[in-house]
C-alpha cells in the first residue's frame, strides 16, 4: 500500500512564546507532510511576523490570515482548504516526537479512518511531564464499534483522520468556544469501523498553560453541555450507534459535566434540573464503569460531608487513577505559580 498523504492544519493565535519550538519539529519532519496549513485568527503578538517569516522558501507550506473567529471556524477552513489523504489539526504550542508524522501515516492500513497514538502531558510551569496511560484505554480498543466513550479521550491534536471521510460524513468543529474537539473527535470514532492504535507516547499535551483554550473554559462553562448536548442529538439520530454507546456515553457525559463545572456540592435534584439529557437515577446507582473508582451513589453522600472530608476522597479518587507522579508535578506547579504571583504583588 502506498503512504498515504498528510495535511497538517495548525489554528494559532498569540502563542510567540511556544511557536518557535513547535515550527522547529515540524521542519525536521516536514518531508512526510503533502502540506503544512496555518489559520493565523487575528493574534495582538508576534505570531504572524513569525510564520510569515518561516513560510519563505518553504514549499507546501501556507499561512492564511482571517479576522477572529475562534478556533472551529479556522480548523473547518483548514479542512475545506487541505488535500492529503489524512488531516491532523494541531495548535500553536503543540509538541511532538521526532517520529510523529511519520509512525501515524505507517500505521494507516488500506481501511483505517482514524490513526491514535499516545500521549504525555507537559506541564507549562515546571518543563516536567508524566505519561497520560489513561487517554487511551488499551483493554478496550478492539474495532468493534462499540464503547468508543471507553476508549479515548476527544481531543483532536494525538490523532489523524482521512479527509475523504470527514467531508464524506459531515463532520466539522461546531461554534463554541472550548469542548469543540469533543463533537468532532467522538462524531469521527462512532462512525468510522477503523481505528489503528500506536501504542507509543508521541505527542504532549501541554497544562498549566494560561493562554489554553482548556484554561479559558470558565469563560464559558456552558459550552461543555453544548457539546455533550449535541452529541446525545446525533446518538439519538442514529439508532444503532446509539444502541452500541448509549450506556457508556450517559456515564461519560455524567463524569464530564461534574469535572467540567466543578459541582462537588451540588444535589442530585439540582443536577437533574440543570443537565436533564443525563439519567442521573439510573447512574446513581450502579457502579461507574468510565472511572471504575468513582460511584455516583458514593458520590452525592460525600458530597453532603465537611470539605476536607471530601477533598480527602477525591485525592485519593486522583491518585489511583493518574498516579502519583502527575499528582506531584501538578502540586509544585500550582505551588511555583503561587509564589510568582506573591512574588508580582510585592515588587
Amino acid at each position: 500500500m502506498k503512504t498515504p498523504s498528510l495535511s497538517v492544519i495548525v489554528a494559532v493565535r498569540n502563542v510567540e512564546k511556544y511557536l518557535p519550538k513547535m515550527l522547529s519539529s515540524i521542519d525536521g519532519q516536514r518531508k512526510f507532510l503533502h502540506e503544512l496549513i496555518f489559520i493565523e485568527d487575528g493574534s495582538a503578538d508576534r505570531t504572524a511576523v513569525i510564520l510569515e517569516q518561516f513560510i519563505r522558501n518553504r514549499n507546501n507550506v501556507h499561512l492564511l490570515k482571517i479576522n477572529p473567529t475562534g478556533v472551529s471556524f479556522a480548523r473547518n477552513w483548514g479542512l475545506q482548504k487541505a488535500t492529503g489523504d489524512f488531516v491532523l489539526f494541531l495548535d500553536g504550542d503543540d509538541l511532538f516526537n521526532e517520529f510523529f508524522f511519520e509512525k501515524m501515516l505507517n500505521a494507516v492500513k488500506e481501511d483505517t479512518d482514524v490513526v491514535v497514538c499516545r500521549s504525555r502531558e507537559l506541564d507549562d510551569v515546571t518543563g516536567l511531564s508524566c505519561s497520560q496511560h489513561w487517554a487511551v484505554r488499551k483493554d478496550n480498543y478492539p474495532n468493534n464499534g462499540n464503547q468508543v466513550f471507553y476508549k479515548y479521550l476527544g481531543w483532536a491534536w494525538d490523532k489523524i483522520f482521512r479527509r475523504e471521510f470527514l467531508l464524506k460524513n459531515g463532520i466539522q468543529f461546531p461554534n463554541l468556544q472550548n469542548s469543540e474537539d469533543l463533537v468532532f473527535v467522538y462524531k469521527a470514532l462512532l462512525l468510522t469501523n477503523k481505528v489503528e492504535v500506536i501504542d507509543d507516547e508521541l505527542i504532549y499535551h501541554r497544562v498549566s498553560n494560561s493562554l489554553s483554550l482548556s484554561n479559558l473554559r470558565s469563560k464559558h462553562v456552558s459550552d461543555a453541555y453544548n457539546a455533550v448536548k449535541q452529541l446525545h442529538d446525533f446518538l439519538i439520530s442514529n439508532q444503532k450507534i446509539s444502541e452500541k454507546n448509549s450506556v457508556c456515553f450517559q456515564e461519560w457525559a455524567a463524569d464530564f459535566i461534574l469535572w467540567a463545572y466543578k459541582i462537588e456540592k451540588s444535589s442530585l435534584e439540582e443536577l437533574k434540573k440543570s443537565f436533564p439529557i443525563i439519567q442521573w437515577n439510573e447512574l446513581t446507582y450502579k457502579k461507574k464503569l468510565y472511572f471504575k473508582p468513582l460511584d455516583l451513589k458514593l458520590y452525592y453522600i460525600l458530597s453532603s460531608l465537611p470539605s476536607p472530608i471530601r477533598k480527602f476522597y477525591f485525592l485519593l479518587f486522583f491518585l489511583k487513577k493518574y498516579g502519583v507522579k502527575r499528582f506531584l508535578i501538578r502540586t509544585l506547579s500550582e505551588t511555583l505559580k503561587t509564589i510568582l504571583k506573591l512574588k508580582g504583588k510585592f515588587l
